[in-house]
């Protein structure tokens, strides 16, 4: 359109005329645009539509579409565990992305023996509460457990930050899938929001091994390795208590150590 073409709207800016742009919300936006017929005679008023909404993300920093409140951060495809079971919705933690390990399976042992608490980023593959958490026994180690939990993310580190949102310890005393609905908390996920788990063996020296994912040979995440090739396990070790799951995070960059460790293959279902 020319600028010369150009006519006041008789409806957009008259109707959101005493707002500003760090004020005015989606719904009011909607409200203004809906209904417009697609047609030439709305041809301005959508334009301007356009316009202020445009104006409206820069200032409040977000997307959200044009007539829906859809939008935002990075949402994965799901990530279905069917060598646990083929009859529910299992989501693997451990394996997606945008750090997802190689699909090499392996048996994670020795670094259940780490003594502090392990963490891993994850982005939620789903929305809702966590129902329960299943891990694959290998090898047992009798009276021993692993201790498991899900903690939410600080926004300015990257690490995980405060209580756990749910946490539950799985027995080692046999083989086989283990599925624990026994949880402490409610874990309630938003899809596409990242998340921590994290775990650690109550034994200093298990010998227990669950099945889980080779991390060697994909990119860097959490604090950075010496090899960029290697992804890497964040260790609580500094604020940490050995063998025993650290149910409240205190959020600091020295509490923070980095290994190369394989990633046991937790999955969750969603109620």
């Amino acid at each position: 359109m020319r600028a010369e073409d150009r006519k006041p709207s008789k409806r957009v800016f008259p109707l959101l005329q005493n707002l500003d742009l760090d004020s005015v919300t989606f719904s009011q936006l909607q409200s203004t645009g809906n209904p417009i017929s697609i047609e030439d005679m709305n041809e301005q008023e959508m334009v301007d539509l356009i316009i202020v909404n445009l104006a409206r993300l820069c200032v409040s920093g977000e997307w959200t579409g044009l007539l829906e409140a859809g939008g935002g951060i990075m949402s994965p495809a799901p990530m279905k565990a069917q060598a646990y079971s083929s009859s529910t919705d299992q989501f693997v933690l451990g394996n997606g992305q945008p750090w997802g390990a190689t699909s090499a399976s392996t048996a994670v042992g020795s670094e259940l023996s780490s003594n502090y608490t392990l963490f891993r980023p994850f982005i939620s593959p789903n929305s809702g509460d966590v129902g329960d958490v299943v891990v694959y026994v290998a090898t047992a180690a009798a009276g021993e457990a692993l201790e498991f939990g899900i903690w939410a993310n600080d926004d300015d580190t990257g690490l995980p930050t405060g209580d756990a949102l749910m946490y539950c310890s799985f027995p080692l005393d046999a083989t086989g899938i283990i599925t624990q609905d026994s949880l402490t908390g409610t874990a309630t996920l938003v899809r596409g929001t990242q998340y921590h788990f994290g775990y650690v063996a109550d034994a200093s020296s298990t010998t227990a091994r669950v099945n889980g994912f080779d991390v060697a040979t994909v990119p860097t995440i959490g604090v950075v390795a010496a090899n960029p090739l290697q992804q890497r396990t964040m260790i609580y070790d500094q604020g940490g208590t050995a063998n025993q799951l650290d149910t409240t995070i205190t959020t600091t960059t020295g509490n923070w150590s980095s290994k190369q460790y394989d990633v046991p293959a937790f999955s969750v279902t969603f109620t």
